[in-house]
């Protein structure tokens, strides 16, 4: 049986598991390779070392699920760097939320991602696609961690502004990075730009400010809507990424699915997005063998 290498390349992390059918031989892990994040030469590092920490076969096909695509240019320098690092055999990319319908076992359908931003991918039946927000935390990513986060600050921060004490948000974000009054949120908000750190306050949030959940899965919601518009897509729907796994939040996602798209199943995905690539990978191989006298 064959053997293929399955990445999901996230802004945070990069994982590979090399399997052969449905068995995973190995698994690594390394930095991000996304484009936009990190760079070239970091990278092709990240890829280097997602190699080198694979104690297994070498793979006769590589697929890889990548965020950080959307630039001019980062497609065809994504793919010279798988190029170099897997020499000589069979390549697919593809985005990284195009995973969550592959992990699915999905041939279309709707992915709603909601990690420290937000992202919609729709494929029609006939095979259309339609990718909605994915836009980065400083122009959209509306119901994403870093959203659900700058959102409670804001909160917190108009509570003080309107002469009241802290209340049980602001008491928590301050406890959270050290403030010693709400007035100092903002430099801490400021002063630190990644925005996986701030995306991480999501939960604590949610937590004490539970209206907010509803607020963030109206935004999601209309997003995934929006994307299977556009694909004419009816769903199913699945969700994925760490915000989907606030019981609260998911409830009330799921709610305002229920009312744009009626009738479409909602689940989330519960299989890690790498195994979409690992799919993508065994599928490449399929075909380029079929193109093979």
């Amino acid at each position: 049986m064959s053997v293929v290498l399955g990445l999901d390349v996230g802004g945070s992390r990069t994982r590979g598991w090399l399997c052969e059918g449905q068995r995973v031989l190995a698994r690594a892990e390394s930095g991000s390779a996304n484009l936009s994040a990190v760079g070239q030469t970091a990278a092709r590092r990240a890829l280097e070392a997602v190699k080198a920490g694979l104690d297994g076969p070498a793979p006769e096909a590589v697929a890889a699920g990548a965020a950080g695509l959307e630039a001019p240019g980062n497609i065809r320098l994504f793919w010279s760097l798988m190029e170099r690092v897997w020499p000589q055999v069979p390549l697919a990319l593809v985005s990284d939320v195009r995973l969550v319908l592959e992990a699915a076992g999905l041939g279309s359908g709707v992915a709603l991602v909601a990690g420290t931003g937000s992202i919609a991918l729709a494929v029609g039946p006939d095979g259309r696609e339609a990718r909605v927000g994915g836009w980065g935390h400083l122009l959209g990513d509306e119901g994403g961690g870093y959203w659900v986060a700058r959102e409670g600050m804001r909160r917190a921060l108009a509570e003080r502004d309107r002469g009241e004490p802290p209340g049980p948000l602001a008491t928590a974000l301050m406890e959270a990075v050290g403030a010693g009054e709400p007035l100092e949120l903002t430099s801490f908000f400021h002063s630190e730009r990644h925005p996986v750190q701030w995306a991480r306050l999501a939960p604590l949030v949610l937590d004490k400010e539970p209206e907010l959940a509803a607020v963030a899965a109206r935004e999601l919601a209309a997003t995934a809507a929006a994307a299977a518009r556009v694909a004419g897509c009816a769903g199913p729907v699945v969700l994925a990424g760490s915000l989907v796994k606030d019981a609260g939040l998911a409830e009330q996602l799921r709610r305002e699915l229920e009312c744009h798209l009626p009738g479409a199943t909602v689940s989330i995905l519960r299989r890690p997005a790498v195994l979409g690539a690992v799919r993508v990978a065994q599928r490449l191989l399929e075909e380029t063998a079929g193109l093979v006298p």
